[in-house]
């Protein structure tokens, strides 16, 4: 698209903001309207590149690039409400393009122009990333985020899984260590 050049962009490098993990803000479909949120002026240009991060590396998945179209403050939510709307000339890459960048530093919003050069594609991934398929009984461990997108996505692998099989369950609380230990033996069985 020639109308995107780096002087009018932002970089939006997201990642873990204290309580959500973009990528599972993604992955649960919501990251349009999650973006849109911030707490300081940070997309004050015409275009927006989204990147989050993978797994605490270099390694960044295209989100997509976006119109700002300017954002109003939002008293009873204390925060700025964007105006952004997807462009359509990278759809076919959202979600498969992975890009090598060494994030400088901890900023997040990053003016295009002093960085673009430094991205670099790593990977074009064959399908949009998304959550995967059940793993088995032996491998599952997930977060309550990563679960409430399995269950609202209705994703029939899980739901076949666990819907057919009675069982105790472990919810750890990760910030005290304490263990809820659960079972379920009625119908739709853990599901």
């Amino acid at each position: 698209d020639p109308v995107i050049v780096p002087e009018q962009c932002k970089i939006h490098l997201s990642g873990w903001n204290g309580s959500d993990d973009s990528l599972y803000v993604y992955l649960a479909d919501d990251f349009d309207e999650w973006q849109s949120w911030q707490s300081k002026r940070n997309f004050d240009r015409p275009f927006v590149l989204s990147l989050i991060n993978l797994s605490h590396d270099n390694h960044w998945l295209f989100v997509g690039i976006y119109d700002s179209a300017g954002c109003e403050w939002l008293d009873e939510h204390g925060m700025n409400y964007y105006n952004l709307k997807k462009r359509s000339g990278t759809t076919d890459l959202e979600g498969r393009l992975i890009v090598t960048f060494e994030r400088p530093g901890r900023q997040s919003y990053l003016l295009a122009e002093n960085w673009s050069g430094d991205i670099k594609v790593s990977e074009i991934r064959p399908e949009r990333m998304q959550i995967a398929d059940f793993p088995g009984y032996s491998s599952t461990m997930l977060t309550k985020q990563h679960l409430d997108i399995v269950v609202r996505q209705d994703i029939v692998s899980w739901r076949s899984a666990l819907a057919n099989v009675a069982g105790v369950y472990v919810i750890a609380d990760r910030a005290t260590g304490k263990l809820y230990i659960g079972s379920a033996t009625g119908m739709g069985g853990i599901w």
